[in-house]
């Protein structure tokens, strides 16, 4: 089917056409009013060795792996995301979606939180960035490593207050969008073929159904 095709068909069914255009813009206002905020709160946290970590005394296992902070971030950070550890926040009553990064040039963690509730929001990132140090301390303390060599954290760039997503609707709305004129347009060319179908049958019906003509004698 060519573009003309394609256009005559619109202009033939153009009432199933606005229909359809009406329906999706109908739902997308819907899903703009209806859809609640959504917030985002993110820090970050770095991974530090005391000042003495190099003194004349038996290293901490982790100082003799290459890059050995970024590999024991590396450890932490799957622990943090696993699900047993999620489950653990759910427990505790923190609602809010999280997802931890982890440069790749740096033992510097990313913790970004979104939900919509901005208090919970701010509360989980807080718990989740108390939970990755606990980890951090519990993954060093199981491999014996000395007190002056035990990495320790340092919280940055954590935002006061959560950041309204307002994109987080618009999303929403292109989506229905995309969804209803695919759909709609879907049901004007299943349309059209249908009527066209009925037509023929009813053609071939009536040319069936005719009495032939006798001359009189």
């Amino acid at each position: 089917m060519d573009v003309g095709s394609a256009l005559r068909v619109l202009v033939r069914r153009w009432l199933v056409l606005l229909l359809g255009m009406v329906l999706t813009f109908a739902t997308a206002v819907y899903v703009y009013d209806q859809a609640p905020p959504r917030y985002q709160a993110t820090a970050r946290i770095l991974l530090l060795l005391p000042a003495n970590a190099r003194g004349e005394v038996v290293g901490s296992p982790f100082l003799y792996l290459p890059d050995g902070l970024n590999v024991l971030a590396n450890i932490v950070s799957l622990t943090a995301q696993t699900s047993s550890f999620r489950a653990g926040l759910v427990e505790q009553g923190y609602a809010s979606q999280y997802e931890i990064g982890l440069n790749d040039d740096g033992p510097v963690f990313t913790v970004s939180v979104e939900g919509t509730n901005p208090e919970d929001v701010i509360e989980t990132r807080d718990q989740v960035v108390l939970s990755i140090q606990d980890e951090l301390l519990r993954v060093q303390v199981e491999e014996d490593a000395p007190p002056q060599q035990v990495a320790t954290t340092r919280v940055y760039a954590a935002d006061p207050v959560p950041h309204h997503l307002g994109g987080d609707k618009i999303r929403g709305v292109l989506a229905v969008l995309a969804a209803g004129g695919l759909l709609t347009l879907i049901l004007v060319f299943v349309s059209d073929r249908l009527m066209q179908v009925r037509q023929v049958s009813r053609g071939q019906g009536r040319a069936t159904g005719a009495t032939p003509h006798r001359p009189d004698r």
